[in-house]
């Protein structure tokens, strides 16, 4: 049984089907024949952040279990689609182009749950995307080196979101590892 007042790191994001990591992970395996200073995110780490909580005692998680479930039942799917690479200073991603506004309501939806329930977490304003690689060199701008390289930076990779997660994120010297503490379903009258 966890320790309830365990200091936890978390965020809230919705985690990626198998073929769009697949889609994904070629994109940044194209990206590193050209750069060899981007280090490419594990696949398994794939996600778009809702709200990124941080340092968190693990019993205070438990308050926004039912109101986060109730907001996810009253939010149908969402339909997403990722249409091109959009940088970061230091870091490359995937762009949503459709999809974006429900996720934004669905991100300041969960952020107002947090906020009612005095659980701090990012003031960053949303923006959908998946990251898939990080400067290792702080200096080098991504999009610098998109231009540099002509890369490609078009496509469609489409998909729908039927599901979030609260995500506990453990630091370690290999990268981070994720484990789903608690998984929420949308329309979930209409998910069996």
């Amino acid at each position: 049984m966890p320790n309830p007042y365990e200091i936890i790191r978390a965020f809230l994001a919705v985690d990626m089907p198998d073929e769009i990591r697949t889609l994904a992970a070629e994109t940044g395996e194209r990206l590193l024949t050209h750069e060899k200073g981007l280090k490419i995110v594990a696949p398994e780490n794939y996600h778009i952040t809702l709200a990124f909580i941080g340092d968190v005692q693990r019993d205070l998680l438990d308050a926004i279990d039912i109101p986060i479930a109730r907001l996810a039942e009253g939010i149908s799917v969402i339909s997403v689609q990722f249409n091109k690479i959009g940088t970061f200073p230091s870091v490359v991603f995937l762009k949503t182009s459709e999809g974006e506004e429900e996720l934004a309501r669905l991100s300041k939806g969960v952020r107002d749950i947090l906020a009612r329930n005095e659980i701090p977490c990012d003031s960053k304003p949303f923006k959908g995307h998946l990251t898939i690689a990080r400067s290792r060199n702080r200096k080098m701008k991504a999009k610098e080196f998109l231009k540099s390289y002509a890369f490609d930076t078009r496509f469609d990779i489409g998909f729908e979101i039927d599901s979030f997660s609260l995500i506990q994120s453990e630091l370690t010297s290999a990268g981070p590892i994720y484990t789903t503490l608690k998984q929420y379903y949308l329309d979930a009258q209409e998910v069996k």
